[in-house]
């Protein structure tokens, strides 16, 4: 589910020597959890062995390429499995006549290649990386691309690391073509791939790992121009007074949209109508636009590129549930000085036990004594929430629980492995993230393992013929109902998971993938789970399992939450709409994403609704929500704190039609 680490891991490669085996390592919490052994052949072919293992899941991947003199593709076969267990079997064939391949996706061939290279579905990085070195090698270093596009390639910077008791040349690359922003890879001065580090894990070339900070930090950097410069290009700063006209006002509590009228707002806070207007202050004419509250993610894992696809989509607040510490306060510091657009940040810290399926990031703890410091540590830096994940003892919960509210910490988490959501919820659980987590209550025995992907799988295979309306399920709602548990659902990647079929858009996006660059459009068309003839019917009615659980949840008056744990911005959208189509009136969604949310994280006194003395925390709608929830698509402007954005211009800065291009009538002052 954590695209960002799968996405991050297409970055890197090996050299194109002869008769030459490499192997590179891939870290995770400072253990070697896999990597990647490539073999170059005297005959020109390489063979590339990929995986790792994150939490039991990670791909398998075996691909053995040929290059032709221009480094293009000739042939290629990839077979495995995917990061979620989606079977791999590609291939690809390029000779004089042409160019034809076979994936499952979108199966084709060409008349002619030219001078195009083939950019595999599955392919590992060592694939990956043969291509950038090909576009290298191409006038302007831009190579076309098959099915479609162009990547281009350029050098960024160049440093000096240790390695060993030397310093080497680092050189970093840019390649863009394949995503909304550029991929970064490092190289030697012969084009050696060096590595990629990441808070959550890295793969390395062993003998650099003295370099790997370093290269980090470096990497980062550019990262964080490429968005700065785009905040700074959306991002304008308003009068201290400012007047909105002609805007229709959305009543999230009542669910109603007002008449045409004004809003005042005033050092970032709504005010009421003055009596006599000041002699300088901002005017604007939203054109009958809605204005509504800025809407909330709340399971949201927080980086540079999610802050400002959050403030595109609308989303002005966001709970972070669990990120490495430091790279999430370092981005909270920036965009509070305004030097990255993103949304108000409330933070949950994430705590796991030692296992070989702990968590990627956040506080592991070895024993029971050694979690409850680390919960008065995260009490004490100022975290408002504690998230348990899989692997801690169920004998730990009660201990934990109880020292988490003693410091004033809320409680919510994945249900750990071995221990059933009914007892968690006994022992003090305020929140069970994720819904796959309220069907294991019935469907795990005692010894399913649930820290591996069987807490998708037995869910995929079973939850479908689970009654619903039984009298143990009846009974666990009204235990939820009695404890006042709050429930994140995150239906969208679940939804989409047991829906979501080969050669198919993912329904996460499927309704909007035309806004997308079509290398993005043609990867959603790549499922994370195997669907087969085998398990198809089952996983459907557990795809509609999911929504009706959802809607019973709401039935019963179960406190909801709209979080994501996927592609910013896009997933909230999505799963507010799941929500709708589940039979949840729309006014009641619209409240969960807003004031509601705002309520749980202690913020409900000033923010979450348009009214005097609370955030000018808003955000103009083309359309209106309450008729057809998809407009809440259609962002024209967002405001945060002393800030507006225009959502059109992040959108078009990260390759991404707007979804709106209707323009306000101009800003003038007074």
């Amino acid at each position: 589910m954590k695209r960002t680490l799968i996405a991050a891991l297409l970055t890197v490669s090996l050299p194109a020597l002869a008769d030459e085996t490499v192997q590179y390592r891939f870290i995770n919490q400072g253990k070697d959890e896999g990597g990647q052994t490539v073999v170059y052949r005297d005959n020109g072919k390489v063979e590339v062995d990929f995986h790792f293992n994150d939490r039991g899941r990670g791909p398998k991947i075996r691909e053995a390429f040929e290059l032709d003199k221009h480094g293009l593709l000739t042939a290629a076969t990839i077979t495995g499995n995917s990061y979620m267990g989606a079977k791999v079997e590609e291939s690809f064939v390029a000779d004089a006549n042409g160019a034809s391949w076979l994936n499952g996706v979108d199966d084709s061939s060409r008349p002619a290649r030219g001078m195009a290279y083939y950019v595999s579905m599955n392919g590992t990085p060592e694939g990956y990386v043969a291509m950038v070195r090909a576009a290298l090698k191409q006038p302007g270093q831009k190579l076309a691309l098959l099915p479609s596009g162009e990547l281009s390639v350029k050098k960024v910077k160049t440093i000096q690391v240790p390695v060993g008791d030397k310093k080497q040349n680092a050189n970093l690359y840019a390649a863009q073509g394949l995503g909304m922003t550029p991929d970064l890879i490092w190289f030697t001065d012969e084009l050696r791939y060096i590595g990629f580090v990441s808070d959550w894990s890295s793969l390395i070339l062993p003998g650099w790992e003295a370099a790997m900070p370093l290269l980090k930090t470096e990497s980062e950097a550019v990262d964080r121009s490429f968005y700065s410069e785009l905040s700074k290009q959306a991002t304008r700063k308003p009068l201290r007074v400012m007047l909105v006209e002609n805007v229709r006002v959305l009543d999230v509590v009542a669910g109603k949209l007002s008449d045409p009228t004004q809003v005042w707002i005033e050092d970032g806070k709504f005010v009421a109508k003055p009596s006599k207007p000041p002699k300088l202050f901002e005017s604007l004419d939203a054109n009958g636009a809605v204005m509504m509250p800025g809407l909330w993610d709340m399971h949201s894992h927080l980086f540079d590129s999610s802050a400002v696809l959050n403030i595109a989509g609308g989303v002005t607040s966001v709970r972070d549930l669990g990120n490495a510490k430091d790279q999430l306060n370092d981005l909270i510091k920036r965009i509070g000085d305004g030097a990255i657009a993103g949304p108000n940040v409330y933070r949950a810290a994430l705590l796991d036990a030692e296992s070989p399926f702990r968590a990627p990031t956040g506080d592991i703890a070895k024993t029971q004594d050694e979690a409850l410091t680390q919960i008065d540590d995260i009490a004490k830096q100022g975290y408002m929430q504690l998230k348990l994940y899989s692997s801690i003892p169920p004998e730990w919960v009660p201990a934990l629980v109880q020292r988490a509210h003693q410091r004033g910490l809320r409680v919510s988490g994945h249900i750990p492995a071995f221990m059933t959501a009914e007892t968690a919820v006994r022992a003090g659980f305020d929140e069970i993230q994720h819904i796959n987590m309220l069907f294991l209550n019935f469907l795990a025995s005692k010894t399913d393992d649930t820290r591996t992907p069987v807490r998708f799988t037995l869910v995929g295979n079973k939850a479908g013929d689970l009654d619903l309306h039984s009298q143990p399920v009846t009974d666990f709602l009204k235990l939820l109902k009695e404890k006042k548990t709050v429930v994140d659902p995150t239906l969208g990647i679940f939804v989409a998971m047991f829906a979501h079929e080969k050669g198919k858009p993912n329904p996460s996006i499927a309704a909007i993938a035309d806004h997308f660059p079509l290398t993005i459009q043609r990867s959603q068309l790549q499922p994370e789970m195997e669907i087969n003839d085998q398990n198809r019917d089952a996983y459907k009615r557990t795809s509609d399992a999911l929504k009706r659980m959802t809607k019973l949840l709401y039935d019963n008056g179960i406190p909801l939450v709209a979080g994501t744990d996927d592609i910013a911005g896009f997933a909230l959208h999505r799963e507010l709409e799941l929500y709708v189509e589940a039979g949840i009136p729309v006014a009641d969604v619209l409240r969960v994403a807003t004031v509601n949310a705002a309520t749980l994280v202690g913020a409900g006194d000033h923010k979450g609704q348009i009214k005097p003395g609370f955030d000018a925390d808003w955000i103009l709608l083309e359309g209106n929500p309450l008729e057809d929830i998809r407009a809440q698509r259609k962002v024209l402007q967002v405001m945060k704190g002393d800030a507006i954005y225009e959502p059109s211009t992040i959108y078009k800065g990260l390759s991404i039609k707007p979804f709106s291009e209707v323009a306000l009538a101009e800003v003038g002052s007074k």
